[in-house]
Formats: structure tokens, sequence, C-alpha cells
């Protein structure tokens, strides 16, 4: 480039070298001509020509001189631009010898990589075909063991039933009425010997309730061993220290277990709890209370009931917090799902063990659905306590039954709640809690008025298997038996009264076929029995609390209740046999 150039401006030069010499010939020749013309007329003129002559030839040496300088320059470019290229060789020379190196570095790593590469390729390949072989036995094991998982479940679900089989159908728990209970008018009269009258022995199995001699000793000289609890002979009764048994009687009792008047809430639901997991095996369960007017059925049942009340303005779906296990209460600093009021009853306990059993029950491949419905017998009425689930509102009737050809049973007209949580059901359970009936009598100034009946279906689908599993849990909170002599009431509290002791005499009949297999039972004989039906035979379970209030002065009723519950109990094992 540089040459290139250095020849273009020598180029230029010669030609301005040319022009100027061109316009000096052309000048002389034209002093020339003017000399010779004015030669002939102006001899003077002849110096002037000789002048310019000697100024061309001036000029000519001029052109002499700047020739020899044009091609000393020309010379010299010639050497320097023959200089530069030699230059510019070398060092493109150096330039392609240290590229080549590079090149040649760059081609031995470039092998290098190529060999690391193929022998890479080939641990990979042998690592994939092993990564293979062992994702297919890792793929077979995790099949075999999801098989044995289903095929686990399956037999605990079989165990599971065998042992509630083994135990009877229709288990009966018993528990004391727990001192100190506030709202109870009459029987709250505790007096000092009601833990003299009851006693309990055959580790928590059995009930004894007797007599006391005038020094406060229990007598006993009767004793009952039938099953139906009967006394060996008939006692008339009298009053000791404010009423109690006549001295000297005994009655005993046995149930599947019986709880002191000490027992925690925790400890009943203990013995509750199994009967969950039936429900989501897919099984009908039906757990109720039963018991004279303030023994401590919705105690049992909700818990402090006032408090379940309160959550209906608070919005709250739980107060006073007590961690949650199995048995319903887990030490502090364990960790749950959810959460249940250390006093809560069995209602609340079995909805947070429910949902602490299904999200359980995820990584096993299940899913569960639950739909809540809240129901209660009123007068033989059949009511909604929850036809709106946005805030409180009055029972709706207009409910009706309809029998199915299996003996199911649905209620027409029932709202029926999505549940998708602990709190979602409490604040269900909180709100109809405060549309039941409830009124003051003598012997209760919170007496239920109604049964109140908590129904959770209970829906679960196995994605891989394909299986299904429906199970429905009904928490049933029957109102008290009460004496109406001594209950105080008239009028709507009459009506009440009488209609709550006839639906309860038609359960009593009701036990009373099934202990004697008769082929009729009368299930139809009230609302109360029809909705029962389906949780009181087949492959149903059930349970029932028989809540006994311990006071002496109550000893009547609670015997009428520990018949009825042996009569209960007996049915359980009649049918295992």
């Amino acid at each position: 480039g540089a040459r290139d150039g250095g020849q273009g401006a020598l180029s230029l030069s010669l030609r301005e070298k040319d022009a100027l010499i061109s316009q000096l010939q052309a000048d002389a020749s034209n002093l020339n001509a003017e000399l010779e013309a004015q030669a002939e007329d102006n001899a003077h003129l002849t110096s002037a020509v000789e002048e310019a002559n000697a100024a061309a030839a001036e000029f000519k040496d001029i052109a002499a001189t700047a020739q020899a300088l044009v091609e000393g320059a020309e010379r010299a470019h010639r050497d320097q631009m023959s200089a530069l290229v030699v230059d510019a060789r070398a060092q493109a020379l150096d330039l392609a010898a240290e590229f080549q190196k590079k090149v040649d570095q760059l081609n031995a790593k470039l092998a290098t990589a190529n060999a690391e590469i193929i022998v890479m390729r080939s641990a990979a390949a042998a690592s994939a075909a092993t990564a293979a072989a062992d994702s297919a036995a890792a793929f077979e094991l995790c099949t075999q063991l999801r098989a044995q998982v289903l095929a686990g479940e399956e037999v605990r679900r079989e165990l599971h039933n065998l042992l509630h089989a083994l135990k009877g159908n229709i288990r009966v728990v018993c528990r004391l009425r727990p001192a100190g209970l506030a709202g109870a008018g009459l029987f709250n009269q505790e007096s000092g010997n009601s833990a003299e009258i009851y006693r309990t022995f055959d580790g928590g199995r059995a009930l004894e309730l007797s007599g006391l001699s005038g020094t406060g000793l229990r007598e006993v000289q009767l004793k009952s061993n039938s099953k139906d609890g009967k006394e060996s002979r008939l006692a008339t009764p009298h009053k000791l220290n404010g009423g109690g048994p006549p001295p000297g009687s005994r009655w005993t009792f046995s149930f599947d277990k019986v709880f002191e008047p000490a027992s925690s809430q925790a400890e009943v639901f203990a013995e509750v709890a199994p009967l969950c997991q039936s429900a989501l095996d897919g099984y009908k369960v039906v757990i109720f209370a039963y018991g004279q007017t303030g023994s401590g059925k919705t105690h049992t049942m909700l818990g402090d009931v006032s408090d379940v009340e309160s959550r209906v303005l608070s919005g709250r779906g739980s107060s006073r917090k007590a961690r949650r296990t199995d048995n319903g209460v887990a030490p502090e600093g364990s960790k749950a799902s959810s959460e249940v009021d250390a006093g809560a009853g069995v209602i609340p306990r079995a909805l947070g063990l429910l949902f602490q059993k299904a999200e359980e029950a995820k990584t096993a491949g299940w899913a569960f659905e639950f739909e809540a419905s809240l129901l209660e017998v009123y007068n033989e009425e059949l009511r909604d306590l929850l036809p709106d689930s946005t805030g409180p509102a009055p029972p709706t009737s207009g409910l009706a039954l309809q029998h199915g050809l299996k003996g199911d049973v649905t209620v027409t007209g029932l709202t029926s709640h999505a549940v998708h949580s602990q709190s979602d059901a409490t604040t269900l359970l909180a709100k109809a809690t405060a549309a039941r009936t409830t009124a003051k009598t003598s012997c209760n100034e919170h007496s239920s008025r109604s049964h109140s009946i908590c129904v959770l279906r209970v829906s679960g689908f196995h994605q891989e298997s394909g299986e299904r599993v429906r199970g429905c849990l009904s928490l049933v909170d029957l109102a008290g038996s009460e004496r109406i002599k001594e209950s105080g009431v008239s009028g709507a509290r009459l009506k009440e009264a009488q209609s709550i002791n006839k639906s309860l005499s038609a359960l009593g009949d009701v036990i009373a076929a099934l202990a004697a297999k008769e082929k009729h039972i009368p299930f139809r004989n009230s609302k109360l029995t029809s909705l029962l039906q389906p949780s009181l035979g087949g492959a149903s379970k059930a349970l029932m609390v028989v809540n006994v209030a311990a006071d002496p002065s109550n000893w009547n009723e609670s015997l009428c209740s520990l018949r009825f519950a042996q009569k209960v109990s007996g049915v359980s094992r009649d049918r295992n046999k």
C-alpha cells in the first residue's frame, strides 16, 4: 500500500514536470517567433532575443536539475519501499510462524479433547447402560413395593375390621360425669357420697353401683352377675344423704371401658379414635352419647359449648390449643397438621383426626374429599342446622327421610357442605351448635331439647389402583332422658321432654329387638332410629358412650342408663357368636 502511494506521488511529479517543460517550450517558441518577427522590424530586439535564449538555456538547466532531483527521489523511494516490503515480509513470516505454532498447539489440545470425549462417551454409554439397568430394577422394586403397600393396606383394613368385629360392632364405653361441670341444675348437686356408690374394677372394664350403709360403708349382700345387670332380688328405694341406692344393693356392669370422673377428654377419645379409621376405610360409623339430662353428654361429644358457640362471632376455628396425636392430644413441642382445644370433645377431635389421617394417606397415593351436614331431631321433626354456611341461621324444617332398598336412609333437602380442613369443619360445627335448640330446666341449665347429628361423608380414591371407598361418620349427641316431674317443665318444654323420651324409648325397642335377633327391627318407629338404621346393622361400626351422673340422687336414672347400655353391649356380643 505504501509502495503504491509512493509511485502515485512520483507519477504526479513527472506529469507536473512534463507539463512545465511543455509550457516552457511553448513559451520559448512564442518568444522565438516574436523575435524573428520583430528582428526584421526592430533590430534592437536582437539583444532581447539573446537574453531570452539565455533564459531558455537557464530554464533547460533548471529542468535538467529538476529531472535529476526527481530521478533521485524515485530511486530513494524505491529503495525505501523495497526495505519496507522486506521488513513487512519478515514480520509476516514471523506472524505466520507464531500463528502456525498456536494452530499446532490447538490441534494438539483438540486431539487430546477428542480422545477424552471418546473415553467419556464410552464411560457414559457404560454408565447409561448401568443406569438403565438400575432404573429398571428400581422401577420393578417400586412396583413391587407399591403392590406390597396396597396389599398391606388391604390386610390392615381387614385386620382393623376384624379387630372391631372381635370387640363388637356395637361397642359401649361408660363415662362418669366429670366433677365441677357448669350448667346442670338439680343433677349438679354432687354430694360427698358420689365416689362411694360407684366403683370401677376389672382393669377399668367394669362398673359397680351399690348402696351405702348407714355408716357410709358399702354392703355386699346383694350382687348381680347377670348380663343385663338386674339385681338378684328387688329392694325398695330410700333416701340417704339426699338420696341413693338402698343399703346393701349392688349392680355390676361390664363395658369395653369405664372412665372415672377424673378422666380427660383425650383419654375418652383414645377409645373412640380407631373408629375414625374405619370411616376412611369405607365403613358407616356412628358414635353417640346416651344418658340422662345433665350427665355430661354434650361435654363428652363437644366440650365446652359456650366456647364452641363463641367461635361463630369471633370466626375462630379453635381457641385454647393443645397439639393433637392419634389419641387426640400430643405433648407440647410436637408438630401436628391441625390442633384442637384441650377440652374439646369427641366430635371436634374426630374431625381433626380424620383430616390428619387423610393427609398422611396422601403418601400412599390416596386422595380424600369430605362433605358435612348437621341436623337435629326436634319434636320428631328433622331440622337443618346449617341452611347457610356464611353465618348463623335458624334451623330449617321440611326435611324428609327416604328409605332405600338396601337399608340406606337419606335425608332429602338436607344441605351438604364441602369441607377442606379441620378449621372448616370446626367453623360449621360452631354455627350448628349455636343454632341447636336448648332450654333451661330444673334438671339442666343448658338442656339440649333435640338430638343433634353431625354427618361427615368420606370419599377416597387411589390413583394407581383405581380403588374407591365411600364411608360415613355420624356423630350423635342425644338429648337426655328426664323425669318430667323433676324437670319442672310445662307447655313447649313438656312437649319436648315427651318427644325426647318417646324417641329414646323407640331406640330402646330397637336395641331390644336386635339383642333378641328378631326378624323385624322397629327402626321406623321414630325419626331418630330411622336415621341410625344404616349404622346399627350390616358391616357398620357403632360406639355408644353412656354418660352417668355420679351424684347419688340420680342413681335411679343412672341405673336405667346403665341397664340400657348393657343391652346395647349385649347386641355386639350376640352378633359375634
